[in-house]
This record gives C-alpha cells, structure tokens and sequence, in this order.
C-alpha cells in the first residue's frame, strides 16, 4: 500500500518519506530516472513467456497490433553485463545497461526494456498504468512465442511504418 512506499531522493538515493523499506532494486530505477526524466514510473516483473526472451538475449519484434499499440518498436533486451559490472555495483551497472537499450535521444512515455537474466522493466505515467503495460508486454511475449512457434522459418515483422500508426492510433483514445 501507499503508506509502506518508501519515498526516495534522486539525488542522494536516500530515503526521505516513507515507511516502506526501499526495494533491493531501487538503483534500477535511480539509474533509469536520472537518465531519462521524462519517464514517470516504473516496474520491474517476470513472466514465463518474457524470461524465454530475457535468457537468450533476444528482444521481441513488432508481430502484432496489440504490441504496436502499447509499445511501437521491439522490445529490447539489455547486453550481457561485463565480470566487473557483476562484480561491482551489479544493480546500478544494470540500471545503465536498461538505459543504454532504451536510449535518451527519444523516450516515449510509455515502453519496455528486457533485462538479460531478469526479467522485463516497463515504464508508464503511473503506477497503475506501468501494471497495464506490463500486463500488455506478458500478452506480447506469448504472442511472439506462439507466433514463431508457428513459423519456425521465421517471420517478418510488422513494417514499422504500420507500427507508427497503431500506436499514434492508440495514444489518440
């Protein structure tokens, strides 16, 4: 609940309000908000179709319209970590890798990064609505799953100009 939410400085990654104690993943999240300020919130979770893609490194292509809606492009997966990043400050290191897949240049206001390993971070304007996208990425996830598993010659995916249009489509509704 809202009462046991650790409140946390971006400056400092201290905690300054709350009750809550701070997520071992919080500097995750610290590395991602000081990067790119437009994003508003974030979530961190697994599911069983997107750990498939999170283990072997893949990002998920656009196959379908309900993945153009929500997120516009592929989902990337962040780089394998170095033995020093591991080894040192291991969840900042991995903040910067989720940063490097995302990019700063253009963030959108809502997306998704897989985390080698991990597991998937989406980000949105607020909490409940980082839960619908990460409702939406677990449903992308087992579509793209279904979908190659149909196709095992490979597939094309949706020509991003089309991709474009879904998602302008669905920011308008």
């Amino acid at each position: 609940t809202t009462e046991n939410m650790a409140v946390i400085s971006l400056e400092s990654g201290e905690q300054v309000d709350g009750f809550g104690i701070p997520h071992k993943d919080i500097e995750i999240h610290l590395e991602v908000y000081r990067a790119c300020p437009e994003i508003l919130s974030i979530l961190i979770f697994s599911a069983e179709k997107i750990d498939l893609y999170c283990i072997s490194g893949r990002s998920i292509p656009v196959y379908s319209a309900t993945h153009a809606k929500e997120f516009r492009t592929e989902i990337p997966c962040t780089r394998e970590l170095t033995d020093s990043e591991y080894e040192n400050d291991y969840l900042a290191s991995t903040g910067r890798a989720v940063v490097e897949a995302i990019g700063t240049d253009r963030v959108e206001s809502k997306g998704a990064v897989l985390i080698r390993y991990e597991g998937a971070l989406v980000w949105n304007k607020t909490p409940v609505t980082c839960l619908e996208s990460a409702r939406a990425l677990a449903s992308v996830a087992d579509i793209a799953t279904n979908t190659l598993n149909k196709c095992p010659e490979g597939l094309d995916p949706m020509p991003q100009k089309l991709a474009d249009r879904y998602f302008r489509e669905a920011e308008q509704e």
